[in-house]
């Protein structure tokens, strides 16, 4: 009976060492690879600019252009009327960002 608790306990010690160690390995080094921790980025504000224009800021600040759509507005065609995120919030490198054009 003693040598079946003992592989018993021993199982169990086992199991809980490589459960923690599985936690935190997930928790220091996967999941901030595949978060991208740390790589963070404001949105500049692209409202009024040319989608030519608009394009060459976002890339330029690892940020993934977009167009959502086109709405009647009074601005020139293919000028920036909305976008989102809005400007100013802090979104991750290779965030896509979504613009409205003018009609």
């Amino acid at each position: 009976m003693k040598r079946y608790l003992k592989i018993f306990i021993v199982a169990v010690l086992t199991f809980g060492i490589l459960s923690v160690g599985t936690v935190l390995v997930a928790d220091f080094i996967v999941m901030p690879a595949y978060t991208r921790h740390g790589q963070e980025v404001r949105v500049p504000d692209v409202r009024g600019m040319t989608l030519s224009v608009a394009k060459k800021v976002l890339v330029k600040n690892g940020l993934i252009p977009v167009v959502k759509g086109y709405r009647s507005y009074p601005a020139p065609p293919q000028t920036v009327v909305e976008q989102y995120p809005e400007a100013g919030k802090i979104v991750k490198v290779g965030r896509r960002i979504e613009l409205t054009l003018a009609e």
